[in-house]
C-alpha cells in the first residue's frame, strides 16, 4: 500500500514509484493500534464511561474514544448523552444548541425507518460520529429511565453498530443504573489521577462487582485515568497497580491544553500523543469485542 502523507510519501513519489521506505517503529505501532481499533463486530455494542466524582473527565474521555473510532472504523458509531444532570456531550462536539436532543428523538421513533431520518436528531461530529444529546432542561431529563433509554437504544442499534453512553455519577439513578446493571456491554471507568477520585473509582468498581460480578468487572471493565501530567503528584502506577487485578486493562490518557480549556472538541487541535492515547483506548474497547456475550435481560 502507497504511503498515505508524509515523508515516506515524498520518497515514494520522487523515486516514481519505485520505492517505499518502511514504517518506522512509531508509524508501525500506530499501524497495528489501528488495526485493533478496526475490529469488528458482529451485534450492536454499547460501551458506557462511567465515573462516581463529576470533574474528572468523563464526558470527555467517551467523546476522544468515540471520535478515535470513529476515524478509522467504517461503520457507523453513535454517542448518546445518559446524564440525568444537565449533561454537556453536546457541548462538547458543537458550540450552538443541538438541533434536537433525546425527548424529540423518542416524541418521534415511529416514523423513523431510514438512517437518514435519525440523522435528523443527531448532531454530526466531523469524525462521523453521531451525537444524541440529553434534553435541556434537567427537569426533563431526570425523568428519562429505563423504558426512555431502552427504546432510544432499540432505535439505535437498527443504525448503529457501537454506541457510546456517557453516563451521569449518581450510580442509583435510574438511568445510569440501567446501562451499568444491564445494558453496557463494556464500561469505561474514569478516574482523575488524585486520591480522592482514585477512591471513589473503587467505590464505583464495587458497585459494579455487586452489579455485574467480578467475573464480568475483569472481562470487561477498562480503568482510564485521565489528564495525567509529568508533574502529577499522585504515583499513577501504584494506582493502575490496585485495579489491574480486578479489570481487563487500565489505560492513561495525558493532559492536553485544548482539552483542558473545554468547549468543542476539535481532533486536529489535540497533541499527537494524546490522539495517541486515544486511539489506544478505542484499540482496548475494540479487543474486548471478542469477549463480547449478550448481557442478561437487555433486549437485542
Amino acid at each position: 500500500m502507497p504511503p498515505a502523507a508524509g515523508w515516506r510519501r515524498v520518497v515514494w513519489q520522487a523515486t516514481g514509484h519505485r520505492f517505499t521506505p518502511p514504517l518506522t517503529r512509531s508509524e508501525q505501532r500506530r499501524q497495528d493500534v489501528t488495526m485493533r481499533a478496526r475490529a469488528p463486530v458482529s451485534t450492536p455494542t454499547v460501551i458506557a464511561s462511567a465515573a462516581g466524582k463529576g470533574g474528572v473527565g468523563k464526558t470527555t474521555v467517551a467523546l476522544g474514544a468515540s471520535v478515535a473510532a470513529a476515524l478509522v472504523r467504517p461503520d457507523r458509531l453513535a454517542v448518546i448523552d445518559a446524564n440525568p444532570d444537565a449533561g454537556s456531550l453536546a457541548g462538547r462536539v458543537a458550540l450552538q444548541p443541538p438541533p434536537a436532543t433525546l425527548s424529540d428523538l423518542l416524541a418521534n421513533e415511529a416514523s423513523i425507518t431510514r438512517a437518514a431520518e435519525v440523522w435528523r436528531y443527531l448532531i454530526q461530529h466531523p469524525s462521523r460520529l453521531d451525537v444524541l444529546a440529553a434534553p435541556l432542561d434537567p427537569a426533563v431529563t431526570r425523568q428519562l429511565g429505563e423504558a426512555e433509554y431502552g427504546r432510544a437504544l432499540e432505535l439505535l442499534t437498527r443504525f448503529y453498530s457501537i454506541i457510546y453512553a456517557d453516563l451521569g455519577t449518581a450510580l442509583l439513578a435510574p438511568a445510569t443504573s440501567y446501562f451499568l446493571r444491564r445494558r453496557a456491554d463494556q464500561v469505561i471507568l474514569v478516574s482523575a489521577p488524585s486520591l480522592d477520585a482514585g477512591r471513589i473509582a473503587g467505590f464505583t468498581l464495587d458497585h459494579l462487582v455487586v452489579a455485574r460480578g467480578a467475573e464480568w468487572c475483569r472481562r470487561h471493565v477498562i480503568v482510564v485515568v485521565n489528564a495525567v501530567r509529568s508533574d502529577t503528584l499522585v504515583d499513577v502506577r501504584r494506582l493502575e497497580e490496585f485495579f489491574r487485578p480486578h479489570v481487563r486493562a487500565t489505560h492513561r490518557v495525558a493532559w492536553d491544553r485544548h482539552l483542558a480549556a473545554g468547549g468543542a472538541l476539535q481532533w486536529d487541535l489535540l497533541e499527537h500523543r494524546t490522539r495517541d492515547c486515544y486511539l489506544e483506548l478505542a484499540a482496548l474497547i475494540a479487543d474486548g469485542f471478542t469477549e463480547r456475550r449478550p448481557v442478561q435481560g437487555a433486549e437485542r
